[in-house]
C-alpha cells in the first residue's frame, strides 16, 4: 500500500466461536522502491477504526492508538551489469589468434541497465580515487557534460570493470593487461621530433612490414613498456561503450608456448557490501564468454591414402583450401614415370590444366584431409607416378595458400602417388622435399637448412645406388622397418663375434691350467710341509682380471 495509508483490519476476527479473545499475528512486508536503497524512521501504528474515521470532523482528541518504531531499513544495491557490444560479440565470439592476424582484440563493453550506472559514468578517475580514499569528490572530478539529475542512478561502489581470461573451463581467471603508454621513453621520430606517448605513435615508429626483423624489433620495444590490469570504466558505458585495445602479444599469447583454447569474460567488481551479500551484489559477469583460440603451429601431414584416382593427405588439424587462381596455383602436379616405370620427360602439368580438370577439397573434420581428385579421363591425365607439390607458391608472399584456421600456411612438400591399378610402378608414396626442390620452390632459409642437413645421408644412398646399378635420377625408397631389421642384424652379429672371441680367450687359459693339473698334487704337498709357496694369483684369476 502507499506510504502512510491506513489498512483496515475489520475482517480479522478478534474472538473465537466461544467468545474468547483471540490473539492474531500480522506479517508486515516492506519493499524497496525504484530509486532508493535505504529508508529511515520507519514505524507502525494501530488505531481504532471508528475513531480514526471520525478524527477529522468529530473527535476532540487523538484516536485511541498505539505505535512502535521499526528503525531504519536498507537494501544492498545490486552491482551493475556488463555485456559485449554487438560488434565485439560478432567478431570475437570465436576468434583465432596467430602471427598472420593483427595481435589485438578491440573489445567494447556496455552497461545494459539504465537505472544502475557504473561509477565511471559520472566520475573521472580522480573522483573514483577520492571515493576509495574516503574523500568526497567535487564537481571538477565529474565527467564533462554530466547531468546531475542522474546522480541517484549511479552506483557509488563500482571498483573495476575487468576483462579476464583462462584456459577453457580450467584454472583461475586472469586479468587482461593494459599498456601504460606514459612509460614509453624513446619518443623521438626519425627527425628527432618529440612524439606524444600514444598507441598510434608507438606503432608508427615501430611498424611491422611483414619481415621477421621488424616484428622482433616491435616486440622488443613493446616489452619495455609497463603494464597494468585494465579497468574498462568510462563515461560512455550507456552510449558508445568502453573500449580496450587488448594486445595479445604483450600478454604472452603469441610466444609460441601458449597454443590452445581460452575463454574471455568481462566482470564488474563492486564494494561496500556486508558479509551476507549475495553474488549479484558483489559483482556481475557477461552472460556468455568469448572464445579465443591461439594457433601458431601450421598443420603437419601424418598419413596418405590412395583410392582409384583420388589421393588424400591427412593432417594434424583442420585445413582450409584457397580459392584457385590459374596464375598462382597452390598446387603443382608433375608426371614423373609411366606405368612401366620409365621416366617421363617434361611431365609437368600446366596450371591451366590443373585449374580446369583437377579438384581439391579440404576437410575441416577428422582426419582433416586434403583430397586431390584426378580427372577420370585417362587421355587427359594418363596413369603413372605423379609428384604433387602442396603450397607450391610459397615464394609468392601474397598468394593464397593452404592454411589452418589461424592462417598458418602448410609447409611446402612433395607427395608421390601412383594413379592406375594396372601400373607396374611401385605404389610407395613418399613425402619428401629434396634440396633441389627447395631451391626451385624458393623455400625459406630454415626449410632449406633442414633439407641440407640430410644431404650427407642422401649422398650415401646415391653411392649405394651406384654400386647396385641404379641411375643417378632414380629414387631409392627405404622403408623404416627394413632399416630397423638391418640395424638389429648388425648388432646381433657383432655380439656373436665378441662372444666367440671371449670364449677362445678363456679356452686358451683353461688349456694351460689343464696341462698343469698333473703337478698339482705334488705342489700342494710341498706347500703343506713348508716347501714351495703358491703364486699370489692363479692363471684363471689373471685371465678374468685381464678381461675385466
Amino acid at each position: 500500500r502507499p506510504f502512510g495509508d491506513a489498512a483496515s483490519l475489520n475482517k480479522v476476527k478478534s474472538a473465537d466461536e466461544a467468545g474468547n479473545l483471540k490473539h492474531s499475528v500480522l506479517s508486515l512486508n516492506i519493499e524497496r522502491g525504484n530509486f532508493e536503497h535505504s529508508y529511515s524512521g520507519i514505524g507502525v501504528k494501530i488505531a481504532s477504526a471508528c475513531e480514526w474515521a471520525m478524527d477529522s470532523d468529530w473527535m476532540y482528541r487523538e484516536p485511541i492508538s498505539d505505535s512502535s518504531s521499526l528503525g531504519d531499513f536498507k537494501w544492498e544495491r545490486r552491482c551493475p551489469r556488463v555485456t559485449w557490444d554487438k560488434t565485439t560479440y560478432n567478431k570475437f565470439s570465436t576468434f583465432v589468434a596467430s602471427r598472420e592476424n593483427p595481435p589485438f582484440m578491440n573489445i567494447t563493453l556496455m552497461n545494459p541497465e539504465p537505472m544502475n550506472l557504473w561509477t565511471g559514468d559520472r566520475w573521472k578517475p580522480s573522483g573514483i580515487q577520492k571515493m576509495k580514499d574516503g574523500e568526497v569528490p567535487n564537481e571538477n572530478d565529474q565527467n564533462v557534460g554530466w547531468d546531475s539529475k542522474k546522480n541517484h542512478l549511479v552506483h557509488p561502489n563500482v571498483e573495476f570493470v575487468r576483462i579476464q581470461w583462462r584456459k577453457t573451463g580450467v584454472g583461475e581467471w586472469i586479468n587482461a593487461w593494459d599498456i601504460d603508454w606514459s612509460s614509453w621513453e624513446d619518443i623521438t621520430d626519425a627527425d628527432g621530433k618529440l612524439l606524444e606517448k600514444t598507441f598510434g605513435n608507438f606503432f608508427n615508429k615501430y611498424p611491422f612490414d611483414g619481415k621477421e626483423s621488424s616484428r622482433r624489433k616491435q616486440m622488443q620495444e613493446l616489452f619495455k613498456l609497463d603494464i597494468d590490469d585494465a579497468d574498462s570504466q568510462c563515461a560512455t558505458s550507456r552510449g558508445a561503450g568502453c573500449t580496450l585495445k587488448w594486445n595479445l602479444a604483450r600478454q604472452y599469447f603469441l610466444s609460441g608456448l601458449n597454443d590452445g583454447s581460452y575463454e574471455v569474460r568481462a566482470k564488474v567488481f563492486c564494494s561496500g557490501y556486508d558479509s551476507f551479500a549475495t553474488s549479484e551484489v558483489r559483482g556481475s559477469v557477461t552472460d556468455e564468454p568469448l572464445t579465443l583460440t591461439v594457433d601458431l603451429t601450421p598443420p603437419e601431414p601424418i598419413s596418405t591414402h590412395t583410392l582409384g584416382r583420388t589421393f588424400s593427405i591427412s593432417h594434424t588439424e583442420p585445413v582450409r583450401c584457397p580459392q584457385l587462381q590459374p596464375k598462382s596455383m597452390a598446387y603443382k602436379v608433375t608426371r614423373v614415370k609411366d606405368c612401366d616405370g620409365n621416366d617421363v620427360k617434361n611431365g609437368e602439368v600446366t596450371d591451366e590444366h590443373v585449374y580446369s580438370y583437377f579438384s581439391f577439397i579440404c576437410m575441416t573434420d577428422s582426419p582433416y584431409s586434403l583430397v586431390v581428385k584426378f580427372p577420370r579421363d585417362e587421355k587427359i591425365t594418363p596413369d603413372g607416378a605423379y609428384d604433387i607439390t602442396v603450397n607450391a607458391n610459397a615464394h609468392a608472399g601474397s598468394a593464397a595458400k593452404i592454411t589452418d584456421d589461424g592462417g598458418n600456411a602448410i609447409e611446402t612438400r612433395v607427395f608421390r602417388v601412383t594413379i592406375g591399378d594396372d601400373c607396374k610402378v611401385s605404389r610407395e608414396t613418399s613425402a619428401k622435399v629434396s634440396e633441389t626442390k627447395a631451391s626451385e620452390l624458393g623455400l625459406t632459409y630454415g626449410q632449406a637448412k633442414t633439407n641440407l642437413s640430410g644431404a650427407s645421408s642422401k649422398m650415401g644412398i646415391r653411392s649405394l645406388g651406384a654400386r647396385l646399378g641404379f641411375a643417378d635420377d632414380q629414387t631409392i625408397v627405404l622403408r623404416s622397418s627394413s632399416i630397423a631389421r638391418v640395424l638389429l642384424a648388425t648388432v646381433s652379429v657383432t655380439a656373436c663375434l665378441v662372444f666367440v672371441a671371449t670364449r677362445r680367450l678363456f679356452a686358451r687359459f683353461d688349456g694351460s691350467r689343464v696341462v698343469g693339473n698333473e703337478n698339482k698334487e705334488s705342489e700342494e704337498k710341498a706347500t703343506l710341509f713348508g716347501g714351495k709357496q703358491p703364486p699370489p694369483h692363479s692363471t684363471r684369476e689373471f685371465a678374468y682380471g685381464s678381461v675385466i
